[in-house]
């Protein structure tokens, strides 16, 4: 079975979705499967403005992105919205349950998805909390879900988190601990069984360099 799944995840500056892109893709790379990705940045310098780690994951290299992603991951709602329909059919939005301020009506994107796209409320704060007594660590509290929630091996995760935070131990260690608490959480839901991983073709030599091709 062949894979070709595309993945965005949208947030804010400062939420760290590039980062969390960054770690899915060398994760999903080091596993053996092709990534294309476009990485959307903030206008602005300093601020909050929108953050789009997009990739496209398959078997066999493509060379552009799709019309429409598998899969949604949001950060912050105000940006993500505008991207809800871009998810596919019986495709995922992954958001967080509940907000921490009054929001104005349709400010939370479940209002926003579509009677044939499949809700995945995740208390993501609270589990970045939990996990390492600070919210910083959502983007990869919702790694740790997605990985779970797809059936994905932790090994190349935790590699890839290690990897990103190799000169600094403690938040390796908190990435971790924030990666797993968002793992046992998705043991909790429902399946995704519409985007399904098939095994990849190329092997990766364990040590061995790993290219992408990046937007």
């Amino acid at each position: 079975m062949s894979t070709d799944i595309q993945i965005s995840i949208v947030g804010s500056a400062g939420d760290g979705t590039i980062a969390a892109g960054d770690i899915l893709k060398n994760a999903l790379a080091g596993m053996g499967y092709k990534i294309i990705s476009f990485d959307i940045y903030p206008p602005e310098i300093r601020g909050f403005g929108k953050c789009i780690a997009r990739m496209r994951i398959t078997t066999e290299q493509a060379y552009s992105l799709k019309h429409k992603s598998d899969v949604l991951i949001s950060l912050d709602d105000s940006h993500a919205i505008p991207h809800a329909n871009e998810v596919r059919e019986c495709g995922a939005v992954i958001y967080e349950r509940a907000s921490i301020v009054q929001l104005p009506e349709g400010g939370h994107i479940s209002a926003h998805i579509g009677p044939g796209q499949l809700p995945y409320p995740v208390p993501i704060r609270e589990l970045a909390e939990k996990s390492t007594s600070a919210n910083r660590s959502r983007n990869i509290v919702v790694l740790g879900f997605l990985a779970g929630l797809l059936d994905l091996p932790d090994e190349a995760f935790l590699k890839a988190i290690a990897r990103k935070f190799k000169r600094k131990a403690e938040a390796a260690a908190a990435g971790e601990a924030a990666y797993r608490i968002g793992r046992e959480f998705a043991a909790q839901t429902f399946k995704l069984d519409d985007v399904v991983f098939g095994p990849p073709v190329s092997t990766v030599v364990p040590g061995a360099s790993v290219e992408m091709i990046n937007g």
